[in-house]
């Protein structure tokens, strides 16, 4: 945490303490993918909908689109 901790640095440290713990538990997302589901929960806009299949099998709150 020491990156964030950087005043120069401008970002949700909310957000990113939480994503951060989701993407060490799931090292085959992003990151992004980790910190979007966060965002999506916090600001209640869940289901977050993605193509991603390996997304929606290991975050919660995910859905996942079908190109029908």
């Amino acid at each position: 945490m020491v990156i964030i901790g950087q005043a120069n640095i401008r970002c949700s440290r909310e957000l990113f303490t939480e994503a951060l713990p989701l993407y060490r538990t799931h090292p085959k997302l992003s990151f992004i993918d980790c910190y979007l589901s966060v965002l999506a929960r916090k600001t209640g806009t869940v289901p977050l909908f993605t193509f991603d299949q390996k997304m929606t099998h290991q975050l919660p709150g995910v859905t996942l689109l079908t190109s029908q």
